[in-house]
């Protein structure tokens, strides 16, 4: 099957998926993606992905559980956020297999039958994303959530206090914000991130003096 047939394939199953559970629990489609707002800037993300076509994984596809957070992004790319953000946008990002027991990285044959396909990404996604989406319920949830599990569990890169610490600020926590800011910098003397860091402490208005 080709690139662009595997693509009109896996439209077709991400269509059936969100009329049957997606929209009804208030996500809306943007491609293969499905976003929902829960406050503005904070996004939970739903999107199927196919596999590069140069790849082991052509032909293949996988579901990505993500959260957009439009001031993490501002201020660790010193960009504006994306109008349309995606799963490459997102400092949270959880394959959908991740969240099962054991983890695993899941992907399917794009060419198996579509009702097969609908069938069990849609309970996977029910059993699995929509529950651990639930416990991100806005930006207060995922600090304490993070507090509780750490970065692994939440599917964040290891500049997670970072994230943290930004929302905190976001959200006007400045003493909390400056005091995990202060712990995050004093963590990163001498490795790689030591400047990286320091420089996004300095936007924040956190520095070590």
């Amino acid at each position: 099957m080709s690139q662009s047939s595997n693509a009109d394939q896996l439209e077709i199953v991400a269509c059936q998926i969100g009329v049957r559970l997606l929209c009804a629990t208030g996500f809306r489609q943007k491609g293969r993606a499905f976003h929902r707002v829960i406050e503005p800037g904070f996004v939970p993300i739903i999107e199927f992905g196919l596999g590069p076509s140069w790849s082991m994984r052509h032909g293949q596809f996988t579901v990505d559980v993500s959260v957009f957070l439009e001031e993490a992004y501002e201020v660790l790319y010193s960009a504006p956020a994306p109008r349309r953000p995606t799963t490459s946008h997102c400092e949270l990002q959880m394959r959908l297999g991740m969240l099962d027991d054991p983890p695993a990285d899941k992907w399917w044959p794009v060419s198996a039958p579509v009702e097969s396909l609908v069938t069990d990404v849609e309970n996977r996604i029910e059993m699995l994303a929509l529950p651990f989406l639930s416990r991100l319920s806005g930006r207060r949830a995922f600090v304490d959530e993070w507090q509780r599990r750490g970065n692994d569990a939440l599917g964040l890169k290891p500049r997670g206090n970072l994230v943290a610490a930004i929302v905190l600020k976001h959200l006007g926590d400045e003493n909390e914000a400056q005091e995990l800011l202060r712990a995050a910098l004093l963590e990163s003397i001498g490795r790689p991130t030591e400047q990286f860091f320091a420089e996004i402490a300095s936007r924040l208005g956190v520095t070590m003096e």
